[in-house]
C-alpha cells in the first residue's frame, strides 16, 4: 500500500518493518503508515484528501500498473 501512495503522490516511501514513511523534498510532506494489533473488523480506514491539477493524468500511471 505504501509504495502505490508514494507513486500516486510523487513521494518517497521508506519502509520500516511493518511500517513506512511516504516523504518527499519539502519536509512537511510527510505520511506515515502503519500496521495496528487490533485484528481488522471493517474495511480499511483511510481518509486522504487529494488535490491534483489533472485525476486524468494522476490516475493514468497507476492503472498502467
Amino acid at each position: 500500500m505504501g509504495r502505490f501512495w508514494a507513486d500516486a503522490l510523487g513521494l518517497r516511501f521508506e519502509p520500516d518493518g511493518q511500517a513506512g514513511t511516504l516523504s518527499g523534498d519539502d519536509p512537511t510532506c510527510r505520511v506515515w503508515m502503519n500496521v495496528v494489533p487490533e485484528p481488522k473488523t471493517a474495511k480499511h480506514r483511510v481518509h486522504l484528501d487529494v488535490h491534483a491539477l489533472s485525476i486524468d493524468a494522476l490516475v493514468e500511471p497507476l492503472c498502467s500498473r
